[in-house]
């Protein structure tokens, strides 16, 4: 058994943009949803902040963005870049926003190659009408008005509906995106010359499964089956021996002081949505979003800034 808790399909609560908002206002009623008013057709400004393969970021979607995100973020303080923390929190605003708009464009980028505009329409409308409801029951309610007035302020036409388009691709995505997975089966070893050990007796022909049994009694599963992992699932030191387009069918994989000898096979892709459960597709599609954009030459991305955010000084 591969030994962290949180590779084992840890079921991790959604942490949409969408949720961010629902979660600041929750003590208020207001749930997860966007207003029907504001759309594509609202990006003002040609000028851009950064290109994603090509496709620019508007001056002045970055601007009402980054104004709902210091909204959003007002529990962290100053945003002033005359004091230490102002600088620190304004920085790590700006790179929250710049990562949030180019990877909405990404996002955009993969639904158009996989043909989900229609899927995607029917979400957005659903996403839009849901927060149109909820945020009018709170601009109803003279005391919810009043304690969220600052964050409401910033949720603009245009900001609102890039937050429903953000949360209604994720969602398209998961019906229509293929994701490669491979069926494991795992042994946990602490000694390095142990696992070779196994590794070279599965190699010569050796039962995986009685072996798994033999070396690990006490594992829950039996035959060492770990199931199936979505690329994007388990942390990087797995990624080559899993999915590597020349990977062998056994390996080792060392990982946090032991050995885990492990068998690769059934490698096919797959729609999240074949899980049938919305928690965990929300999870893996974003761990594998984030490993899609961190593997820029391998998947031809390009994303270029035209205003350079500075780091965030050291507290």
């Amino acid at each position: 058994m591969i030994p962290s808790a949180s590779l084992r399909r840890a079921r991790v609560p959604r942490q949409s943009r969408l949720l961010t908002v629902a979660t600041l206002l929750v003590a208020l009623g207001l749930a997860l949803g966007l207003a029907g008013c504001g759309g594509p057709s609202q990006a003002a400004s040609p000028l851009s902040v950064a290109a994603v393969n090509g496709h620019p970021i508007s001056v002045s979607d970055y601007s009402q963005m980054l104004a709902f995100n210091k909204a959003e973020n007002s529990q962290l303080g100053t945003f002033d870049w005359q004091s230490p923390s102002g600088r620190s929190n304004a920085a790590q605003a700006e790179q929250s926003t710049m990562d949030f708009l180019t990877g909405l464009e990404l996002k955009r980028e993969l639904l158009s190659a996989n043909h989900g505009e229609n899927a995607f329409a029917a979400d957005l409308n659903k996403d839009r009408a849901i927060l149109t409801d909820n945020i009018q029951r709170v601009e109803n309610d003279p005391t919810q008005r009043k304690a969220n007035a600052a964050l409401l302020a910033t949720l603009t036409d245009r900001v609102q509906f890039l937050l429903a388009e953000d949360q209604a691709t994720e969602e398209t995505l998961i019906k229509v995106l293929p994701i490669q997975t491979v069926h494991l089966r795992d042994i946990v070893v602490q000694d390095k010359g142990k696992a070779q050990q196994l590794l070279s007796q599965v190699q010569k022909g050796a039962d995986f499964g009685k072996l798994a049994d033999q070396t690990n009694p006490n594992n829950q599963t039996p035959g060492g089956e770990y199931g199936t992992v979505w690329h994007g699932q388990l942390p990087q030191e797995f990624k080559t021996p899993l999915f590597d387009s020349k990977h062998p069918k056994y390996s080792i994989v060392p990982y946090q002081g032991q050995y885990i000898v492990i068998e690769v096979t059934n490698e096919k892709s797959q729609k999240l949505a074949t899980l049938k459960d919305p928690q965990r597709e929300s999870t893996l599609l974003r761990r594998w979003l984030t490993e899609y954009r961190a593997d820029t030459r391998a998947n031809h991305i390009a994303i270029e800034q035209s205003i350079i955010i500075p780091q965030a000084p050291a507290r």
